[in-house]
């Protein structure tokens, strides 16, 4: 189902339910009802972050911050801050966002309200992550590779203290989930053993308790670090596992996004056939006319490539200008769609190749580049 929008981007759903909340707050504030105002405010403000309005948010959670420092509530004030971080953290202004996380951190403690203390710490370690997958400063990434695993194991502490003073399914949902971040975390670092250890047990405890939006998330983040640890059975094993748990979520906008990666690494195994399957589901799927031009760019990138390929394969091995010009082919459709490893692949044939005609001719010699 596509879904309705207004001209400034925002969800007609949801535009019409701030619209309904605005004329509540007015009526709240007429009553010099505070405290309903602040949790108005909260409300249009989760609701327009969701939108990616999030200076429109901030400025509603900063209302809901100052109401709640005037009425001196700690933890509402704790929760403002979390909000206010969250949508810094969006917007990538980092040092913004972890000085309110940290204030909803210190909040929470004085309160000795370990479900906030806990939320501060996993807070914090995502935005660690979101500062590791934005940032290109090794330094920086290093430190928040480092931070980020000292918040979520901090969090995992703090969960342990609230087992039985939250239903189960909550508590398992909280751990999963921190599993699945450190699992990328570690995954950062480039520790694979550590990224499918903790992704695993974050895979068995949204099994056991038919988390299907979390058991997704980790299937799909495993299938990743499996394709770029160059483990391609596997990855397509979480793949067709991700698909099974879109299929139970009712969500094809997941499901497209399975079918999108399951293209790309059935076509790194050359399976060709596979791959261009998935392209036509994911195709289907999808609802823009940019994704689908992007989609149908991939598919033709792919023909390229399966048809290169069984002319490769058909070739006598005295064929050689022909090869060179196959694997031409091959890197340039590969690097057309960002997969430039396994172009460089190709063009390393062609420079083989192009060896071996120089090789064949009398008296010739390759060139040598000594880098001057």
């Amino acid at each position: 189902m596509v879904k309705l929008t207004c001209p400034d981007g925002m969800n007609i759903t949801d535009d019409r339910e701030v619209e309904k909340l605005r004329r509540d707050k007015e009526k709240a504030a007429q009553k010099h009802n505070l405290k309903e105002v602040a949790s108005i405010s909260h409300c249009i403000g989760e609701i327009l972050a969701r939108n990616g309005k999030y200076e429109a948010a901030i400025s509603e959670h900063e209302t809901e911050l100052a109401i709640h420092e005037s009425l001196e509530d700690q933890i509402g004030c704790a929760v403002a801050c979390r909000k206010i971080g969250e949508c810094y953290c969006l917007q990538e202004r980092y040092d913004k966002a972890l000085k309110l996380q940290q204030r909803h951190l210190d909040l929470a403690v004085a309160c000795q309200n370990q479900l906030e203390e806990q939320r501060a710490w996993a807070t914090i370690g995502r935005t660690y992550l979101f500062q590791i997958e934005t940032s290109k400063g090794k330094d920086v990434v290093e430190a928040s590779i480092k931070r980020g695993k000292e918040a979520f194991f901090k969090s995992l502490q703090v969960l342990e203290k609230l087992q039985y003073s939250v239903t189960n399914t909550e508590y398992m949902e909280m751990k999963a989930r921190l599993y699945l971040n450190l699992g990328l975390v570690f995954d950062s670092s480039r520790d694979l053993q550590q990224c499918a250890e903790f992704m695993k047990k974050a895979i068995s405890i949204a099994q056991k308790h038919s988390l299907h939006s979390d058991l997704y998330r980790c299937q799909v983040s495993l299938a990743s670090m499996y394709q770029r640890g160059d483990n391609l059975s596997q990855a397509l094993r979480y793949l067709e596992a991700a698909h099974k748990s879109a299929l139970k979520l009712k969500d094809k906008l997941l499901e497209n996004e399975v079918f999108s990666q399951k293209a790309i690494v059935s076509l790194l195994v050359g399976d060709y056939s596979s791959s261009k399957h998935s392209l036509k589901k994911a195709y289907r799927l999808q609802t823009t006319l940019e994704d689908k031009n992007r989609l149908m760019r991939i598919f033709r990138a792919v023909c390229k490539i399966d048809e290169a390929a069984s002319s490769l394969a058909d070739l006598e091995d005295g064929e050689v200008m022909k090869k060179l010009k196959l694997y031409e082919v091959m890197g340039d459709s590969s690097a057309e769609i960002g997969i430039f490893r396994q172009a460089l692949g190709y063009y390393n044939s062609m420079v083989s190749n192009y060896h071996c005609v120089f090789r064949a001719l009398p008296g010739s010699r390759l060139l040598q580049f000594n880098g001057e």
